[in-house]
This record gives C-alpha cells, structure tokens and sequence, in this order.
C-alpha cells in the first residue's frame, strides 16, 4: 500500500511503497494524464485554428503542463527502480522504495488529479481520436489517485491543521484549469520556498498556506494571516503569482524571448538552494 508522510523538516511528501505499489501509482498517474490531455488537444484542434497565435500558446502550455506530470512519473519510476531511497519495514524487513517530492508541486498534483476526476469521459470522446480508453482501467486509475490524494490532504491536516486543511478543501473542489498553466509559478516558488527552509517550520508553513491559496486565487483570512506571520519574521516580500508575473514581464521585456537559462537565472533571485545537499 502507498504511504505518504511529511519530511523531516516539512519541505514536501515522502511517497513510499513496494515495487508493485509504485508501480501501480504511476499508471495510475500516467494514463489518464495521457488520456486528458488527448482529450484537451483534441479540444483546442477544433476550437482554434491549427495556425492561430491562441492556438500555438495554449497548446504549448498545456503540453508543458502535460510534462510537469510526467515529471511525478520519473520520480515514481526511478524509486521503484532503487535510484532513490530504500526503506525496511516490518520485522520481514520488507522492502520500501522512497522518494521525496516538494510541496509545491504536490499541490500542483493534486490539484490536476481533481480536477481529472470531474471529467466524464466516453468511448465516443476518443473513437475520433483512434485512442484505445477503457472506462474500467479509468476508473481503476482514479480509484488510485484518489486514494494518493486523499493521503495528501491528511499530511496537510498535519501540517497546517484540520481547520485549515478543511477550508483549502473546499477551494480546491472548483471547477477550474488555472493552477495547471501556473507551472512556472510553481517552480520559481520552489526555489523561494526552499530557501526559506533556512528560517525554519513556521516560515515555510505560512509560505505554503499561502501559496496553495495563491494557486486558487483565493484572498481570505487565512491568506491574510499567513502573510502578516510571513512579514513578521522576514524581511523578505512574499512571492505572490503577481509579483512573479511582474518579474517574468520585465525579464521578457529585457531579452524577447525567455529561455530555460534566462528563467533559471531569475529564479535564483528568489533564494539560493543547493539542490544537491537540500534536506527535506
């Protein structure tokens, strides 16, 4: 059975399970991210013309969002392949593949694994699309992921508290694709968030509070809070998405066209991480 915990210093998720658990978890995470956003080119191939400037945009963000599932694949794939941490339980001293995932992105899983389970999908959705979908591996699949996010919320309740684990709850149950074409927001944070790591637990816990708000667009009391705790134990501003799309904004004004060295270079901005020796 997959286990999930929080780590040591709560940076992120431990996703731990035998070979088969893992391996059961990354169909579970791979077929119907690679049925939905099928489904979703197949979507914007009607809507907007194949030549259109909307059309090339949307489609690049959403094969790139596409990737940033896949990248929880990789890290699935190379647990249960023994290239990350491997833990024995029990007095058989079963065998246990680990990986270590940070918070940031597991919100930014989460949020897509709901909103996948609000699609209804049928046969005739693909038959077009020469795309062998079956409805009972689907639903196997989602009875998977729920289960993986079911365990997510209660390593939030951990962390945060029943009361406002509740009330993220209910923003995240809307109806909305806009956390997936954050997924640049999501990683300059991670480079933020980390860094806070150097202030401690209750830093980083108010900058997640805030950030998952963030991700639903959400400006409530909680919100409020975290920030004035923020404020009150750094100097440093919080990394808001609109003070992030002020930065991209004025990066791309500077040299056109963004690339990855450009990004990674402006992220760095927002802390200093070694990525290598990081301590979750």
């Amino acid at each position: 059975m997959i286990k999930l915990e929080n780590t040591p210093k709560a940076l992120g998720i431990t996703i731990k399970g035998d070979y088969d658990d893992l391996n059961e978890l990354y169909d579970a995470v791979y077929q119907p991210a690679d049925l939905y956003f099928t489904f979703i080119f197949s979507v914007l191939k009607e809507k907007y013309p194949s030549n259109s400037d909307m059309y090339d945009d949307l489609i690049g963000d959403y094969d790139y969002a596409h990737n940033c599932i896949l990248g929880l694949c990789y890290d699935i794939r190379h647990a249960y392949q023994g290239d990350r941490d491997i833990e024995y339980i029990g007095e058989d001293k079963n065998k246990y593949y680990k990986v270590d995932v940070l918070y940031p992105w597991m919100i930014y899983y989460l949020l897509f694994f709901q909103r996948i389970s609000q699609y209804n999908f049928d046969e005739d959705d693909f038959a077009a699309l020469n795309y062998p979908y079956n409805n009972l591996e689907h639903q196997k699949n989602l009875s998977v992921l729920k289960h993986f996010s079911i365990q997510i919320w209660e390593c939030l309740i951990k962390l945060l508290g029943k009361e406002k684990a509740s009330r993220l709850y209910q923003l995240s149950t809307k109806k909305d694709d806009h956390i997936l074409m954050e997924f640049s927001y999501v990683e300059a944070f991670c480079q933020y968030y980390c860094d806070a790591n150097k202030k401690g637990k209750l830093i980083h816990k108010n900058m997640l509070l805030a950030f998952i708000n963030e991700c639903f667009h959400a400006k409530n009391d909680d919100y409020d809070e975290a920030l004035n705790k923020i404020a009150s134990r750094t100097q440093e501003p919080f990394l808001s998405i609109k003070q992030f799309g002020k930065d991209y904004n004025k990066l791309s004004k500077k040299v056109g066209t963004v690339y990855k060295e450009d990004f990674e270079k402006m992220i760095k901005n927002y802390g200093k991480v070694n990525w290598d020796s990081l301590k979750f």
